[in-house]
């Protein structure tokens, strides 16, 4: 995941092919160990 002023979380979970936010979150934790918004907070 790439961060972008431009995109919401919902915007990229929808892109990558998840129905809802909660599934992306769910799935994003569990094989990257923090939320997305914590992973983009790491990279600033």
């Amino acid at each position: 995941m790439q961060e972008s002023d431009n995109l919401t979380i919902l915007d990229i979970a929808l892109d990558c092919g998840f129905n809802s936010q909660a599934s992306f979150y769910r799935a994003f934790k569990k094989f990257e160990g923090m939320t997305p918004k914590a992973y983009l907070d790491s990279k600033k």
